[in-house]
């Protein structure tokens, strides 16, 4: 579709080539796990949807480094997964944030089991303000997530999950 679909096919794309390198380390004793990832990323000829022109189109080369910072284990026996990533998704020639793109995520996830083979949780997400086409930004926003789970047997399993329980309004792309 990105180089033969009417209207904003591109035939004159190029393939994308990327080069990452990542240095981590991890602890783990106990059930417990800290994780800390030093990452960056280069790309040449990214593929991107172009808002001048109405098709895909190649942007030179990209950038992507940052932290990421992740624990998962067991506190007070709740079971709780958690992330922060601190990066800088930019434009190497301008030096522009990338569109759509946060500076910042970060996610919590925590759940318990509880008597008669039930498990309730709740998992929260956050993604900072970021630029968008023609000049507009999003908006930073934090969702929140319900679960509850109940193990009928073995094999079955009923699950529930209630997203965005606190109704919060955000856009993932400006005039979406």
């Amino acid at each position: 579709g990105y180089l033969y679909a009417p209207y904003y096919g591109n035939p004159g794309l190029q393939a994308e080539r990327s080069n990452s390198a990542e240095l981590g380390l991890q602890w783990a004793a106990a059930g417990q796990r800290l994780r800390a990832t030093l990452f960056k990323t280069r790309v040449s000829d990214e593929i991107d949807y172009d808002f001048n022109t109405g098709t895909f189109s190649n942007i030179a080369r990209t950038r992507n480094q940052g932290l990421e910072l992740s624990y998962g284990g067991e506190v007070r026996g709740h079971q709780v997964n958690a992330s922060l990533t601190a990066q800088q998704p930019e434009d190497e020639l301008t030096g522009d944030q990338r569109l759509r793109r946060s500076r910042t995520l970060a996610s919590l996830a925590v759940s318990r089991p509880l008597p008669g083979g039930w498990r309730m949780g709740m998992a929260a997400r956050y993604a900072s303000a970021r630029p968008d086409s023609g000049g507009a930004s999003l908006s930073s926003y934090t969702v929140l997530d319900l679960t509850t789970q109940w193990d009928i047997t073995a094999q079955w399993q009923w699950f529930a999950r209630i997203e965005n329980a606190f109704n919060a309004s955000y856009q993932t792309a400006a005039n979406y």
